[in-house]
């Protein structure tokens, strides 16, 4: 008896088998975020870890190579982050993206999904309503889903850099951000060659500090 996997499952399994090249970028980032810690700790400040959910709505940009192949769409999701030191975040985020291939003759309906993993760094301000500018990276994982084939679900490795802006006060944020990735891209079905693809996200996002 076969069993047929549908896209979701096939999606995991594909996570799965990116996850352990993805290892060898994880060690990496945690380094990053102890060493982004440390001044807090070394001028003897304590500070709260406070978490935080934020989540936003934005618009995809593909650039280069990526460009001629999808079209612009809409991108929403969610982050979740975690504050433990001034300033410094570990931050887990999940979007979605409905976008269309631009190459065919067809309507040929893309989804893509994005898993990331990073650290971010915003400026310490003044207690009360505030604007930082803020700096992060990070390392992930993009899947693509044709909506109109049954072809199989791809996933690869990516990395990304950001920056914006944040206004906060009290629990509640307000914040731009664009971040910039790097896809080791093998085409939407998979089989191609490896090629680095470049696209962005530009993004409002609200926060909200729970304590």
């Amino acid at each position: 008896m076969s069993v047929h996997l549908g896209w979701h499952d096939d999606l995991v399994v594909r996570y799965a088998h990116s996850l352990g090249r993805a290892a060898v970028w994880g060690p990496a980032a945690a380094a990053l975020i102890l060493v982004l810690s440390c001044p807090s700790r070394a001028t003897g400040q304590s500070w709260p870890s406070v978490p935080e959910f934020r989540p936003f709505a934005g618009s995809y940009i593909p650039a280069g190579a990526q460009r001629g192949l999808l079209d612009r769409a809409m991108a929403v999701g969610a982050q979740a982050a975690l504050e433990f030191g001034r300033g410094i975040h570990a931050v887990a985020g999940f979007s979605w993206i409905p976008t269309e291939r631009r190459s065919s003759t067809d309507s040929h309906r893309v989804e893509m999904a994005q898993l990331d993993l990073g650290a971010e760094w915003l400026t310490a301000g003044a207690r009360g309503w505030r604007i930082s500018p803020l700096l992060g990276a990070g390392v992930g994982l993009r899947a693509y889903r044709n909506r109109d084939e049954s072809g199989p679900s791809q996933a690869n490795l990516a990395g990304y850099g950001a920056a914006g802006l944040e206004l906060a006060g009290g629990r509640v944020a307000l914040r731009l951000e664009g971040r910039s990735y790097l896809t080791a891209f093998r085409g939407l079905e998979g089989g191609e060659d490896t090629s680095l693809r470049n696209d962005a996200t530009v993004f409002i996002a609200l926060g909200y500090h729970i304590r």
